[in-house]
Protein backbone atom coordinates (compact mmCIF):
# COMPACT_ATOMS: atom_id res chain seq x y z
CA UNK A 1 0.00 0.00 0.00
CA UNK A 2 1.54 3.37 -0.87
CA UNK A 3 1.51 6.09 2.04
CA UNK A 4 4.03 8.80 0.47
CA UNK A 5 2.26 10.90 -2.22
CA UNK A 6 4.79 12.89 -4.47
CA UNK A 7 3.44 15.15 -7.43
CA UNK A 8 4.84 17.01 -9.68
CA UNK A 9 3.24 20.38 -10.29
CA UNK A 10 2.84 21.89 -13.63
CA UNK A 11 1.23 19.58 -15.72
CA UNK A 12 0.41 17.04 -13.60
CA UNK A 13 -1.71 19.58 -10.74
CA UNK A 14 -1.52 22.58 -12.30
CA UNK A 15 -2.75 23.73 -15.80
CA UNK A 16 -0.10 25.78 -16.32
CA UNK A 17 1.31 25.21 -19.93
CA UNK A 18 -0.07 27.88 -21.62
CA UNK A 19 0.93 30.55 -18.91
CA UNK A 20 4.63 29.17 -18.99
CA UNK A 21 4.52 29.30 -22.82
CA UNK A 22 3.31 32.43 -22.98
CA UNK A 23 5.61 33.99 -19.89
CA UNK A 24 8.69 32.58 -21.66
CA UNK A 25 7.64 33.95 -24.70
CA UNK A 26 7.62 37.84 -23.17
CA UNK A 27 11.05 36.90 -21.81
CA UNK A 28 11.93 35.81 -25.43
CA UNK A 29 10.60 38.65 -26.88
CA UNK A 30 12.25 41.26 -24.61
CA UNK A 31 15.80 39.51 -25.29
CA UNK A 32 15.23 40.14 -28.95
CA UNK A 33 15.53 36.48 -29.27
CA UNK A 34 12.79 33.87 -31.30
CA UNK A 35 9.96 32.73 -29.47
CA UNK A 36 7.80 30.00 -29.50
CA UNK A 37 5.37 30.44 -32.40
CA UNK A 38 2.62 27.72 -32.19
CA UNK A 39 -0.75 28.80 -31.44
CA UNK A 40 -1.84 27.71 -28.09
CA UNK A 41 -3.55 24.83 -30.36
CA UNK A 42 -0.39 23.22 -30.87
CA UNK A 43 1.42 23.61 -28.04
CA UNK A 44 3.48 20.77 -27.47
CA UNK A 45 6.16 21.17 -24.49
CA UNK A 46 8.83 18.92 -25.58
CA UNK A 47 9.40 20.65 -28.68
CA UNK A 48 8.81 24.23 -26.81
CA UNK A 49 12.03 22.49 -24.26
CA UNK A 50 13.79 22.33 -27.18
CA UNK A 51 13.45 25.54 -28.21
CA UNK A 52 14.07 27.44 -24.91
CA UNK A 53 17.21 24.97 -24.91
CA UNK A 54 18.45 26.11 -27.87
CA UNK A 55 17.81 30.14 -27.91
CA UNK A 56 17.95 30.82 -23.54
CA UNK A 57 20.81 30.69 -21.51
CA UNK A 58 19.52 28.95 -18.38
CA UNK A 59 22.77 29.91 -16.71
CA UNK A 60 22.35 33.73 -17.20
CA UNK A 61 21.22 34.57 -13.71
CA UNK A 62 19.70 37.92 -15.10
CA UNK A 63 17.32 36.29 -17.38
CA UNK A 64 16.09 33.55 -14.95
CA UNK A 65 16.12 36.53 -12.46
CA UNK A 66 13.40 38.06 -14.56
CA UNK A 67 11.34 35.11 -15.81
CA UNK A 68 10.81 34.23 -11.87
CA UNK A 69 10.12 37.98 -10.96
CA UNK A 70 7.33 37.52 -14.04
CA UNK A 71 6.42 34.12 -12.53
CA UNK A 72 5.67 35.02 -9.42
CA UNK A 73 3.43 38.01 -10.55
CA UNK A 74 1.35 36.21 -12.92
CA UNK A 75 1.08 32.23 -11.06
CA UNK A 76 -1.55 32.79 -9.33
CA UNK A 77 -3.90 34.70 -11.62
CA UNK A 78 -2.99 32.55 -14.70
CA UNK A 79 -2.70 29.13 -13.84
CA UNK A 80 -5.55 26.65 -12.05
CA UNK A 81 -5.48 23.33 -10.59
CA UNK A 82 -7.19 20.73 -13.07
CA UNK A 83 -10.48 19.22 -12.51
CA UNK A 84 -10.87 16.99 -9.89
CA UNK A 85 -7.18 17.69 -8.19
CA UNK A 86 -8.58 19.27 -5.09
CA UNK A 87 -10.85 17.20 -4.45
CA UNK A 88 -8.55 13.57 -4.82
CA UNK A 89 -6.07 15.65 -2.73
CA UNK A 90 -8.79 16.16 0.22
CA UNK A 91 -9.33 12.52 -0.09
CA UNK A 92 -6.17 11.34 0.34
CA UNK A 93 -5.59 13.83 3.15
CA UNK A 94 -8.82 12.26 4.55
CA UNK A 95 -7.30 9.08 4.10
CA UNK A 96 -4.16 9.59 6.07
CA UNK A 97 -1.58 9.73 2.43
CA UNK A 98 1.12 11.75 3.52
CA UNK A 99 1.63 14.56 0.76
CA UNK A 100 4.35 16.28 -0.85
CA UNK A 101 5.20 18.12 -4.53
CA UNK A 102 8.48 17.84 -6.21
CA UNK A 103 8.60 20.13 -9.14
CA UNK A 104 11.88 22.07 -10.71
CA UNK A 105 10.16 25.50 -10.12
CA UNK A 106 11.81 27.67 -7.84
CA UNK A 107 11.71 26.97 -4.05
CA UNK A 108 11.82 30.74 -3.37
CA UNK A 109 8.41 31.46 -2.00
CA UNK A 110 6.77 27.97 -3.51
CA UNK A 111 5.15 27.09 -0.46
CA UNK A 112 3.00 30.33 -0.14
CA UNK A 113 1.83 30.27 -4.08
CA UNK A 114 1.09 26.42 -3.45
CA UNK A 115 -1.16 27.14 -0.62
CA UNK A 116 -2.78 29.71 -2.46
CA UNK A 117 -3.88 27.18 -5.43
CA UNK A 118 -4.30 24.04 -2.59
CA UNK A 119 -6.38 25.67 0.37
CA UNK A 120 -6.81 23.32 3.28
CA UNK A 121 -4.14 21.31 1.61
CA UNK A 122 -1.52 20.36 3.92
CA UNK A 123 1.48 19.07 1.90
CA UNK A 124 4.43 18.00 4.08
CA UNK A 125 7.09 18.08 1.43
CA UNK A 126 7.29 21.02 -0.50
CA UNK A 127 11.09 20.67 -3.20
CA UNK A 128 11.54 23.18 -6.02
CA UNK A 129 14.64 24.15 -7.21
CA UNK A 130 17.62 25.15 -4.83
CA UNK A 131 20.76 26.95 -6.63
CA UNK A 132 23.50 24.12 -6.42
CA UNK A 133 21.28 21.05 -6.09
CA UNK A 134 20.58 18.65 -8.89
CA UNK A 135 17.10 18.86 -10.70
CA UNK A 136 15.00 16.59 -12.11
CA UNK A 137 15.24 13.88 -13.46
CA UNK A 138 18.01 13.60 -10.57
CA UNK A 139 16.47 11.67 -8.23
CA UNK A 140 17.97 13.84 -4.95
CA UNK A 141 15.20 15.82 -4.13
CA UNK A 142 12.96 12.94 -4.55
CA UNK A 143 15.17 10.90 -2.19
CA UNK A 144 15.45 13.72 0.15
CA UNK A 145 11.50 13.77 0.38
CA UNK A 146 12.17 9.72 1.23
CA UNK A 147 14.52 10.20 3.78
CA UNK A 148 12.72 12.51 5.98
CA UNK A 149 9.68 10.61 5.82
CA UNK A 150 11.95 7.91 6.61
CA UNK A 151 9.83 5.22 4.52
CA UNK A 152 10.34 2.17 2.57
CA UNK A 153 10.07 2.73 -1.16
CA UNK A 154 8.18 0.49 -1.88
CA UNK A 155 5.67 2.86 -0.19
CA UNK A 156 6.42 5.78 -2.24
CA UNK A 157 4.42 6.66 -5.63
CA UNK A 158 5.12 9.65 -7.78
CA UNK A 159 2.73 11.09 -9.94
CA UNK A 160 4.06 12.96 -13.14
CA UNK A 161 3.01 13.75 -16.50
CA UNK A 162 6.44 14.29 -18.43
CA UNK A 163 9.49 12.50 -19.98
CA UNK A 164 11.46 13.71 -17.36
CA UNK A 165 9.23 12.71 -14.70
CA UNK A 166 9.77 8.89 -15.72
CA UNK A 167 13.23 9.03 -15.40
CA UNK A 168 13.34 10.99 -12.01
CA UNK A 169 11.32 7.75 -10.81
CA UNK A 170 13.13 5.82 -12.53
CA UNK A 171 16.28 6.97 -11.14
CA UNK A 172 14.90 7.12 -7.07
CA UNK A 173 14.07 3.46 -7.93
CA UNK A 174 10.37 3.88 -6.73
CA UNK A 175 6.75 3.69 -9.00
CA UNK A 176 5.41 6.18 -11.19
CA UNK A 177 1.67 6.83 -12.18
CA UNK A 178 1.43 8.99 -15.09
CA UNK A 179 -1.13 11.91 -15.91
CA UNK A 180 -2.18 11.35 -19.53
CA UNK A 181 -3.83 14.68 -19.22
CA UNK A 182 -0.78 16.44 -18.79
CA UNK A 183 2.25 17.46 -21.28
CA UNK A 184 3.37 13.60 -21.97
CA UNK A 185 3.25 11.80 -25.42
CA UNK A 186 2.51 8.60 -26.16
CA UNK A 187 5.68 6.88 -26.15
CA UNK A 188 5.26 7.84 -22.38
CA UNK A 189 2.29 6.44 -21.73
CA UNK A 190 3.85 3.08 -23.41
CA UNK A 191 7.30 3.65 -21.49
CA UNK A 192 7.34 -0.25 -19.36
CA UNK A 193 8.48 1.77 -16.26
CA UNK A 194 5.19 3.30 -15.74
CA UNK A 195 3.57 1.52 -12.62
CA UNK A 196 0.01 2.95 -13.23
CA UNK A 197 -1.64 4.95 -16.53
CA UNK A 198 -4.53 7.82 -14.78
CA UNK A 199 -7.21 8.62 -17.43
CA UNK A 200 -8.08 11.11 -14.62
CA UNK A 201 -7.13 13.04 -11.23
CA UNK A 202 -9.75 10.34 -9.95
CA UNK A 203 -7.94 7.17 -11.04
CA UNK A 204 -5.23 8.74 -7.76
CA UNK A 205 -8.07 7.75 -5.52
CA UNK A 206 -7.48 3.78 -6.70
CA UNK A 207 -3.57 2.93 -5.89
Amino acid sequence: MKELYIFDLDGTLLDSLSFTIELFNKLLHDLDLPTYGKDESEYDYVEFRKHLLEHLDFHDEAHMKRFLEMYHEEMLETSIPFEGVMEVLEELQNRGKTLAICTNRTEIDLRERIEGFFKGIDFKYVSGYRKGVPDKPDAYRINEIIEKENISKDKVVFFGDKDNDIMAARNAGIDIAFAKWGQGKEEDFNNPYVFKLLESPYDILDI
